[in-house]
């Protein structure tokens, strides 16, 4: 026979019990509603990485900061340091530096990680106009809201772009330089620097033909989460040491940045959209300033940081909704 389970129980005034509540340390309860599912206010508290105490406490501690604000990017790429309160205020030893609670190659290792999934997620949701605004943010954040080449591959195709480049120069020859006559017009001096193309890893050298931006995009996602994922290279996530690991940790920032750089070159609107609403290249971007993944001469995306471009990149985000 089938056993049903029992019904839950009412209170002294008729109602059923309110819904179950996620803990602090982000873990789901039965009966969680979608909505429910996690704090999702960006002025709460950050929650506290003492508080994550699973084998995946740092992964789970920085998808919790993104779900927070994925905007506040200063405070996701920070390594966590001890704290001696409740209210979260870094401990004061003596004038001690403090201490860091998770090795920087072991938080680096993670924030790519974090980055190569929203970058290469296929799943988009969108906001439905039947949905109430808590019902439509939970379902964002369950299935997470980041698809970048998905987004991407509704423009980005094989014939729109052949090759893979990523750099602004390479942008100039689909664009006419206007004259210095024009009323109001803006000149740009030609490019003096060659045109750079990127071959695919996964693709033998020259003469062999390549792959397309977008199929190289792909790639360099597969590849990456391939990588990381490796027991060969990476056997553990709680202890990273060896200047050969780091290695692979810049070549993987490296080649996921040349996604970036292509959207923004070639597929501004689709940049700035999926931009305003993640902050991802902002992310990488505060990561790369304090830890150093990539060489200042290989960084062609103008700074995203200041508050001046913010609102360029937000301003084309919401003429596009028009």
């Amino acid at each position: 026979s089938i056993r049903l389970p029992p019904s839950p129980a009412l209170s002294s005034s008729g109602d059923p019990p309110p819904p179950a509540s996620v803990s602090r340390t982000g873990r789901l309860r039965p009966g969680t509603r979608s909505e429910d599912t996690y704090d999702l206010d960006p002025f709460s508290p950050p929650p506290r990485f003492e508080s994550f105490d699973s084998s995946f406490a740092v992964q789970e501690y920085i998808a919790a900061l993104v779900r927070r604000d994925p905007h506040d990017v200063d405070l996701i790429a920070t390594l966590p340091v001890a704290t001696d309160d409740e209210e979260g205020e870094q401990a004061d030893r003596d004038g001690d530096e403090p201490v860091e609670l998770v090795e920087e190659n072991v938080w680096l290792y993670e924030h790519l990680r974090c980055a190569e999934r929203d970058l290469s997620l296929s799943l988009s949701l969108r906001t439905n106009a039947d949905e109430t605004e808590p019902t439509a943010r939970g379902r964002r954040i369950t299935l997470d809201q980041h698809a970048w080449i998905a987004a991407l591959s509704s423009r980005c195709t094989r014939l729109s772009c052949p090759d893979m480049r990523a750099d602004d120069w390479l942008c100039v020859p689909s664009r006419p330089v206007p004259s210095p006559r024009a009323s109001g017009a803006r000149v740009r001096t030609p490019p003096t620097r060659p045109p750079r193309r990127y071959i695919c890893a996964a693709h033998a050298a020259p003469p062999c033909a390549g792959c397309s931006a977008i199929d190289y995009c792909s790639h360099a996602s597969d590849g990456a989460s391939a990588l990381l994922t490796s027991p060969r290279y990476f056997p553990s996530r709680i202890s990273i040491v060896g200047a050969a690991s780091r290695g692979r940790l810049h070549a993987v920032a490296r080649r996921l940045y040349r996604s970036f750089a292509h959207a923004f070159f070639h597929h501004h609107d689709v940049f700035a959209e999926l931009e305003s609403e993640t902050s991802l290249l902002r992310r990488f971007m505060a990561l790369n300033d304090r830890f150093g993944l990539m060489d200042e001469d290989m960084l062609v995306i103008p700074n995203l940081v200041s508050a001046g471009e913010r609102d360029e990149v937000s301003g084309v985000a919401d003429a596009s909704d028009d």
